[in-house]
């Protein structure tokens, strides 16, 4: 029967599989997302510039989110291969990537958009919270297009949302845990040589440089469930889970 610290534990084993082979490209999401807020510093605007300063940068912004969605894409296909064995080069990945790149931008801000409509009532925000998060796999693995994916996913989680949920929640909490002690660790070491701002920036450093280093941890959950649920020939559980 698989439980959900099975699920979690199952993805950190192929997280730990696929590092060495996606460690070039989370560098690069690591080292862009250092040099937008080198250059386009938002952690120290106030509430009223941050606006005039997105406006002000929009081409940039535009540009940055662009290669982090390829750079997404790409990462998410290495570990679906080096899950399902198949002897691909990141070249080849990121070729592959490219071709599913306009689904999963499409499938994304649809799910953005659903879900700041859901939040305006609360409840629904948080069911399609989780229901439609299998979007990514579904493009990756299957091909669907961006509407196909978010309904599938939505099919495919219903019966399970509460498992899922647990499992998306304890993955996102390892992820931001990870970012928050990398931070943590800096202001310590740090606060008595830097001045306030300069440990301010170097905190965010070091929080977003580990945040890209562990995210893959929850695209391989996200993964794993992908092909859990998708098992729907199999005897399950009482919780929706392959038994």
């Amino acid at each position: 029967m698989t439980s959900i610290t099975k699920i979690l534990d199952n993805g950190f084993q192929l997280y730990k599989r696929s590092f060495a082979y996606i460690l070039p490209l989370v560098l690069m999401d690591a080292i862009l997302a250092i040099l937008i807020n080198i250059f386009i510093p938002l952690h120290a605007a106030t509430p009223e510039d941050l606006l005039n300063i997105i406006n002000e940068n929009a081409v940039s912004f535009m540009l940055y989110m662009l290669i982090t969605f390829i750079l997404y894409s790409t990462i998410f296909y290495r570990i679906s291969a080096i899950h399902n064995k198949s002897d691909i080069n990141t070249l080849t990945a990121l070729q592959e990537g490219l071709k599913k790149l306009f689904a999963i931008i499409l499938a994304t801000v649809i799910y953005f958009i659903l879900i700041f409509i859901g939040f305006m009532v609360i409840i629904p925000g948080v069911i399609l919270l989780v229901s439609l998060a299998l979007f990514t796999p579904l493009i990756i693995v299957e091909n669907a297009s961006a509407f196909e994916a978010l309904k599938r996913s939505h099919q495919m989680i219903w019966k399970s949302w509460w498992a899922v949920a647990s499992i998306l929640s304890i993955s996102l909490f390892i992820v931001m845990s990870a970012s928050m002690l990398a931070s943590g660790i800096i202001q310590i070491v740090f606060s008595s040589s830097l001045s306030p701002e300069e440990l301010m920036q170097l905190m965010q450093f070091a929080s977003l440089t580990v945040d890209k280093f562990v995210s893959p941890f929850f695209y391989a959950v996200l993964l794993l469930l992908y092909y859990e649920l998708k098992g729907e020939d199999k005897p399950k559980n009482q919780d929706g889970f392959i038994a």
